[in-house]
């Protein structure tokens, strides 16, 4: 019962604004590309491009730290018979040796004597700001993508003024929704977080269609390793 509350209540305050999100990003994956989506949660708003997925023929790996979502999302892929195209799992993503694991567990069938594929992209959605160690987690996370051609895909909210108290009070939210937003973050913030990574900041641009406002905007930013 407190699994399907937890998962009811994110699925209300989050899956309707990232839906566009994953729509984003998805798009602008290749045909059979293999996505490791960091902070699946539910998976409702992934499963909501099911068809999109489908016609792409694109095999998904989502992770989640949140036991209660990953018990969500795996009953929601059964449910809606994607488990050809999703599958889900409880890990940390800064457990180096799990994450590495992920690839011989879910990567497409290989010629024998050939080494598991490389992920074609990592995905945050929303889950960015959560990351208590981003640097960290970026570099890490490099090293499992398809050298010279994957990408990190990362989309959230940032803030462009703040009004006053937002920043303590944000981190707050997760003990009166039980959905850690993470904590506040700047345009200034994510800029210089990102120029100190070991990627190449592609793009990073307002996603169209979705929050954009005096306070805040939604994201789309995308990197690579060379």
């Amino acid at each position: 019962m407190l699994s399907g509350l937890i998962s009811g209540i994110y699925d209300r305050l989050i899956v309707s604004m990232t839906v566009q999100w994953y729509t984003c990003v998805l798009e602008k994956l290749p045909e059979n590309a293999l996505l490791l989506d960091v902070g699946v949660g539910t998976a409702s708003a992934l499963l909501q491009c099911k068809d999109l997925v489908i016609q792409k023929k694109l095999r998904i790996v989502g992770i989640d730290y949140n036991s209660f979502y990953i018990d969500a999302a795996q009953r929601a892929v059964e449910d809606q018979h994607m488990s050809e195209y999703i599958t889900v799992q409880c890990v940390d993503i800064y457990d180096h040796d799990k994450v590495q694991s992920l690839l011989s567990k879910n990567h497409h069938q290989e010629p024998v004597g050939m080494e598991p594929r490389f992920f074609d992209a990592v995905y945050f959605s929303g889950s960015f700001s959560l990351l208590p160690k981003p640097l960290e987690a970026l570099q890490s996370l490099s090293s499992i993508l398809v050298p010279h051609k994957g990408r990190i895909y990362i989309t959230q909210t940032y803030q462009r003024h703040t009004p006053f108290l937002l920043h303590r009070i944000k981190p707050l939210l997760k003990y009166l929704t039980t959905i850690d937003f993470g904590n506040l973050v700047t345009t200034d913030d994510i800029m210089e977080l990102l120029n100190k990574s070991n990627l190449v900041l592609e793009e990073h641009k307002v996603i169209q269609g979705s929050v954009d406002n005096y306070w805040q905007a939604a994201y789309l930013s995308i990197l690579k390793y060379e």
